[in-house]
């Protein structure tokens, strides 16, 4: 995938400058695991870090796993968070995509509104009672 014809950025480790290239924020969000609650965060990172080895990739490009009633997994830093009553997870992974979305959008170009203007009214479909 090439965001505006350019080549994409890699991940960013410990407050590395950004380059000129675009990037995306890779999530993964699921509703429950198979994995049993106890030490749950460590065991969902090694099952990351062991399936991306099986299939030849690197485990550090998916920038964040949320799964809901558990936590938050950040691959690349190697750290996460456990779910609270307060949903301290959860909130953890909408501030980050806030945050990502933020840097970014200072970083790109403005996107062409005649590009998409029209195309984003297209398909909605008038829902009655």
């Amino acid at each position: 995938m090439k965001a505006f014809k350019r080549n994409l950025s890699p991940v960013r480790e410990a407050g590395a400058p950004a380059d000129e290239k675009s990037r995306y924020f890779y999530c993964v969000f699921a509703y429950d695991s198979d994995l049993t609650k106890e030490n749950w965060i460590k065991k969902e990172y090694l099952r990351l870090v062991e399936v991306s080895k099986e299939i030849g990739i690197e485990y550090n490009l998916i920038d964040r796993i949320y799964v809901a009633n558990r936590g938050i997994i950040n691959p690349v830093s190697k750290n996460g968070v456990i779910e609270d009553d307060d949903g301290i997870g959860l909130m953890n992974f909408y501030m980050n995509i806030l945050n990502f979305l933020l840097r970014e959008n200072a970083r790109r170009n403005p996107a062409p509104i005649i590009d998409y203007g029209g195309k984003l009214t297209q398909g909605w479909i008038k829902l009655n009672e």
